[in-house]
């Protein structure tokens, strides 16, 4: 995670800080989208920087963390989700989060 931070922090040096957040900040980007999307229905189609997206989700979001036990395994999952989010929306968000740890592979059975 450092070596990622450390380039966020080259690229808002070299783009500037009204560069478009996913241009700097892919990760940021993904999580500002998604919530985005689940607050107002519809990805953001405008220009976005790395600050406004940060501000956006402190104030739209609850930062979670939650775990699975499989097999014996405790699975943990740090998340973020809407403030009034219901528990349907809280299990996505648990399982977007979950789905970027772990491999998924389907196996069409018929």
């Amino acid at each position: 995670m450092a070596v990622y931070t450390k380039t966020v922090e080259q690229l808002v040096a070299l783009l500037g800080p009204e560069a478009h957040c996913s241009s700097v900040d892919i990760e940021l980007w993904g999580q500002y989208s998604d919530m985005f999307k689940s607050v107002e229905d519809s990805r953001p189609q405008h220009h976005v920087t790395r600050d406004q997206a940060k501000g956006w989700l402190s104030a739209q979001s609850v930062c979670y963390s939650g775990y699975m036990a499989f097999a014996g395994e405790r699975v943990q999952v740090d998340f973020i989700a809407p403030r009034d989010a219901s528990d349907e929306a809280l299990d996505a968000a648990f399982f977007n989060g979950l789905a970027q740890q772990v491999t998924i592979e389907y196996l069409r059975v018929s």
